[in-house]
């Protein structure tokens, strides 16, 4: 899979969040803050899409989302 498919289906998962529900808590390895998650209202061919991309790269859905997340900020020209 290409990096520019990737992007793709990063963002898209992303714009097709109608809400995200978030609690907090903290990492016990690493004494980060790390987040637990419910998100709803995401298109379900879309998010298949994702997990396969996830499981292609042998990379964690977490780590998948952590790294969309980050893509779409500095889409939106939030992050540096």
């Amino acid at each position: 899979m290409t990096i520019s498919i990737w992007n793709y289906i990063l963002s898209e998962v992303l714009n097709q969040c109608k809400s995200i529900y978030v609690t907090s808590n903290q990492c016990n390895r690493c004494n980060m803050g790390v987040i637990s998650t419910t998100i709803r209202d995401i298109d379900e061919s879309l998010y298949r899409k994702f997990r396969a991309a996830c499981v292609e790269k042998k990379m964690k859905t977490g780590d998948g989302i952590n790294e969309a997340i980050n893509l779409w900020l500095k889409k939106q020209g939030k992050l540096s």
